[in-house]
């Protein structure tokens, strides 16, 4: 009789934890999830600035732009502008880069005219 009490006060103990574990279970997830959020917005408050399309554009000298094949040039394109729609769409971008004014007119890095640097010898006469 004695092992029946012992084990029906377990049993009852048991399920006092068992329930009392699920409470405090969802008070620390809602006070982590708290201490996560005023975390992060303590983070963004001490961070040096905002985001800038600088931040995450991908810059390449035309001497990389000249690598690129029509496929790699469109990926670049389609990535730039995605990367400043989502800043403006954020409301972090209060003017139009001029890479992205370009990006959007021009289908292809090869449509720019580029002026053809002519070097000529000082004692030549043509």
């Amino acid at each position: 009789m004695r092992e029946e009490v012992a084990s029906c006060s377990w049993l009852l103990l048991s399920q006092d934890l068992h329930n009392s574990q699920h409470w405090q279970l969802g008070f620390l997830h809602k006070n982590l999830e708290k201490t996560l959020e005023e975390e992060v917005k303590e983070e963004m408050a001490n961070s040096q600035g905002l985001l800038t399309f600088r931040d995450v554009a991908i810059e390449f000298s035309q001497k990389e732009l000249r690598c690129l094949n029509h496929s790699q040039w469109e990926l670049y394109r389609d990535v730039m502008l995605e990367n400043y729609g989502h800043l403006h769409f954020l409301g972090l971008v209060v003017s139009k880069p001029d890479l992205v004014i370009f990006l959007e007119h021009k289908k292809d890095v090869w449509a720019v005219r580029r002026k053809e640097t002519v070097a000529t010898h000082p004692g030549r006469w043509k």
